[in-house]
């Protein structure tokens, strides 16, 4: 079963960060080079500049 959940913008890098702490990433999930890109933008971008 596929869930989509929708979270307010203010929650993003909460969510994103617990995530995180769970090793579930981009690259954890799909196992490629995009997604490794992606995940990697969304540590340096999103996690470690707030």
């Amino acid at each position: 079963m596929l869930v989509k959940i929708t979270l307010p913008v203010g929650e993003r890098t909460r969510a994103l960060r617990e995530l995180s702490d769970y090793n579930i990433s981009d690259h954890s999930l799909f196992q490629t080079e995009d997604s490794l890109v992606r995940s990697l933008a969304t540590r340096v971008l999103d996690l470690e500049t707030h």
